[in-house]
């Protein structure tokens, strides 16, 4: 007499697998904030916001025997940016039945969510911007001599204002395509070119001297132009806003309606003051 019988299989005989699952959800990513916290921030802007600028002027070397009668005189009087806001929204729908089966609050999970998507897509509708500033150059990548050159043009648009060998750098934010090529570049990876630290062989004179604040992001906008990176000042750009992100629950008969929202508008103020690096490169 024997006794024989069928083994039990982990994974193949599956009603006797016990499935556990981690309690709470593991969060999606979004992009962070970059652009916002940088730029310039104005006033409450209601329906619409107006900022006067005013115009520069320059002046006239004349010889001394000029009376002067043929000087051109300038008008003072700048151009005005308005600024229109928009809302941006986030929606979400859960049942309560879903929400009473689970070992987790959905609420503050779905909360933080939408939280994280309303700042990325507020992100990317302030990056927007770079595709209506008129001061760009274009190549396939970020090559240094792109960058050098954007540099220079953006130190000589603020009339050596803002940039290298000042105290208000440069803000440069690029797309994760061109991070392979920004990495190899000196004014990234070198302390002393950015001016972190000072080499005593160059000390006072390339202090602080090739150096820009590095962002890389991925809602940098992308067209048939490629993908529009710049290299800005603060004020370059101004946000206003009538409503900050907030976030709001309504329970509809069986259904969890949450909403993540904000009114805002962003614009150019200084189109100088911002250059744009078009490059057409996919390095994914």
């Amino acid at each position: 007499m024997s006794l024989s019988g069928t083994p039990l299989v982990p994974g193949t005989h599956t009603n006797w697998d016990y499935n556990v699952f981690k309690r709470g959800l593991e969060a999606a990513t979004y992009q962070d904030l970059k652009l916002i916290p940088v730029v310039d921030e104005a006033m409450r802007l209601y329906n619409q916001l107006t900022i006067r600028k005013a115009a520069r002027v320059t002046g006239t070397t004349l010889s001394a025997t000029s009376d002067g009668t043929g000087l051109t005189y300038l008008n003072i009087v700048g151009t005005p940016v308005s600024i229109t806001p928009v809302h941006s929204v986030v929606p979400i729908a859960y049942s309560a039945g879903m929400q009473a089966q689970q070992d987790f609050d959905i609420s503050r999970e779905n909360a933080a969510g939408i939280t994280a998507s309303l700042a990325e897509l507020t992100e990317a509708s302030v990056m927007a911007n770079f595709q209506t500033a008129t001061q760009f150059i274009s190549d396939t990548d970020a090559t240094p001599t792109l960058v050098r050159q954007a540099s220079a043009r953006l130190f000589a648009n603020t009339n050596g204002n803002f940039g290298p060998g000042t105290d208000k750098p440069f803000y440069g934010f690029f797309s994760q395509t061109q991070l392979p090529n920004l990495q190899a570049m000196p004014e990234v990876n070198s302390a002393e070119m950015r001016g972190d630290s000072e080499n005593p062989y160059v000390r006072g004179i390339w202090v602080k001297g090739f150096g820009f604040v590095l962002n890389i992001s991925t809602v940098v906008p992308q067209d048939g132009n490629g993908w529009h990176n710049a290299l800005l000042v603060p004020s370059a750009l101004v946000t206003s806003w009538n409503l900050r992100s907030t976030v709001k629950e309504l329970d509809q008969e069986l259904a969890t309606m949450s909403i993540a929202h904000n009114n805002m508008g962003s614009g150019v103020l200084h189109d100088a003051r911002i250059l744009v690096m078009r490059t057409t490169n996919d390095a994914s």
